[in-house]
Formats: C-alpha cells, sequence, structure tokens
C-alpha cells in the first residue's frame, strides 16, 4: 500500500516518527492529489502558512523523542493515559483541589475520575483527604512519590530536547538560537498578558 512519504509533494514535510505534519500541509497535499493525483505538485502557499508548516515539522520532530520519553514513564510506573494525565494537572496545582474541579478540568466523568484516583492513591502517587471544611467533598494532590516521578518526566524531556539540539550541525545551532532568541526575550507586552 502506497505510504503518505511516498506521495509527499516537493518541499512537503513528513513527520520524524513517520507520520505526515497536520494543519496546512496536510490539507495542501490533499488539494494536490485532487487536482492531478498522478503528477503532484506543491501548491503554493503564504509564507506565513509555509512558517507554520515548518514550525509544526519542528515541533514534531522534538516530540518524537518526547513522546518516547513520556511512553517510557508510562510503561515503567504502570499508568494509564487517563493517570498520567490526572498526576500532570495536579502537579501543577499548588494547594490540593476536589476531585469534582479536576474531572471537569480533564472532561471526565466524576465517576471515572475516582476510579482514576483511587488507583493513583493505590500506587501512592496521590494523596487524597477529607475537605476539613465539608465532608462530602474529597480533595487530592500529589505525593511525595508522585513528585518524583513528575521530576523524571521532566527531566527526560530536558534530555530528549538536548539530544535533538546535539543532533543539529553546529552551523544550525547557531541559527536556530539567533532566530528564537528575539522571540521568546520577554517584552513589555508578553510581560503584561501574564501579570
Amino acid at each position: 500500500m502506497a505510504r503518505r512519504a511516498d506521495f509527499a509533494p516537493a518541499g512537503d514535510t513528513v513527520h520524524a516518527c513517520g507520520r505526515p505534519p497536520f494543519g496546512a500541509g496536510v490539507i495542501s497535499f490533499i488539494a494536490a492529489t485532487i487536482t492531478d493525483p498522478l503528477s503532484i505538485k506543491r501548491v503554493p502557499v503564504p509564507e506565513d502558512v509555509a512558517l507554520a508548516d515548518s514550525l509544526e515539522a519542528l515541533f514534531q520532530r522534538i516530540g518524537c523523542a518526547q513522546t518516547d520519553s513520556d511512553l517510557h514513564a508510562l510503561l515503567t510506573a504502570d499508568l494509564s493515559i487517563s493517570q498520567f494525565k490526572c498526576l500532570i494537572t495536579l502537579a501543577r496545582e499548588e494547594h490540593p483541589i476536589p476531585i469534582h474541579d479536576l474531572a471537569e478540568r480533564l472532561r471526565l466523568s466524576l465517576a471515572t475520575a475516582g476510579r482514576t484516583i483511587d488507583r493513583l492513591v493505590a500506587q501512592e502517587l496521590v494523596i487524597r483527604r477529607e475537605d476539613p471544611d465539608d465532608r462530602r467533598v474529597r480533595r487530592v494532590s500529589v505525593s511525595a512519590k508522585g513528585r518524583h516521578l513528575i521530576t523524571g518526566i521532566d527531566e527526560a524531556h530536558r534530555t530528549a530536547l538536548v539530544a535533538f539540539v546535539r543532533s543539529l550541525a553546529a552551523a544550525d545551532q547557531a541559527r536556530l538560537q539567533a532566530a528564537l532568541l528575539p522571540i521568546i526575550r520577554p517584552t513589555p507586552l508578553l510581560e503584561e498578558q501574564l501579570a
């Protein structure tokens, strides 16, 4: 069976994991296929869309290694996707939150969130306590063991980023750094938006 990579229009990018990029790149590919299925040509796109395609390909290439580290963490800790999402969400909180709040944020039913928390509590990754002001409410937070796991995942993400940078030629590293610095440098507008 023909693969996406076999019919990639000239200049198009195939995901580093073997998957095609999403968004405008795929749309232009489909449009070209419909127009001329035997001789696919690159459909001209505006510069901003071309840049978006390039950024998407870059993020996906970096994301491949990070996804691998996440999958390794899931397998090592014996976590489901739902459990992993709960753990990550709780790790962002400074204080324990009610289970129903967690369910709303993750768009889970209260019953599903409750079962997920049950498993995390059994693995000692999450602490569940009764709300002192309302005994009907249960509040949850990440345990020390859970935070240790999250820290390991963060370090794996960092390692994946460093590995990606080291895979680039020195000249490409310098060009990427020069291009990114003006974009990521804090600006008054950004600081105002974050305030």
